[in-house]
């Protein structure tokens, strides 16, 4: 995809928590005129409550600030998300087939390619689980850019 990002974000859906094995990474769907764009803002340590009260401040105060900051992400321009963030992958008419949703019982699941080779310790997917308002906003926003082809 031939990116710009110059373009105005149009609509996003923020503060997306995806639990790790020892973390918590925080994502953001943004909407353009032309693309989806899939950030992921931070992490942080999710350690608490293995090891004492330390690290359970510790993991408590990480989790609050990368909730900020990717709450933070609709209140600036696409260059200075991108340029900030952790990762991202940015979708475009051609690519939009890649990604996957499956409905669920109070949400649903998105699924889409991270560039990488899936093997024994890479999935080869990033899958965002949302609740049923995010998921329905979601929705809305595929639907649009499908329907601009």
């Amino acid at each position: 995809m031939e990116e710009t990002s110059q373009q105005p974000i149009i609509n996003s859906i923020t503060n997306i928590k995806v639990a790790g094995v020892a973390t918590m990474s925080y994502w953001s769907i943004l909407e353009t005129n032309n693309s989806i764009y899939f950030v992921q803002s931070g992490s942080a340590l999710g350690i608490a409550g293995f090891a004492g009260a330390p690290s359970t401040l510790i993991s408590v105060a990480g989790d609050m600030i990368a909730s900020h900051k990717a709450k933070q992400v609709a209140d600036k321009d696409l260059a200075t998300v991108l340029s900030e963030s952790t990762q991202y992958f940015g979708f475009s008419q051609q690519t939009l087939p890649q990604i996957t949703t499956k409905k669920g019982l109070f949400g649903g699941k998105i699924i889409f390619p991270n560039g990488k080779e899936k093997s024994w310790t890479e999935s080869g997917i990033v899958k965002l689980k949302l609740s049923g308002k995010k998921y329905k906003l979601f929705l809305e926003m595929l639907q649009r850019k499908m329907s601009n082809q």
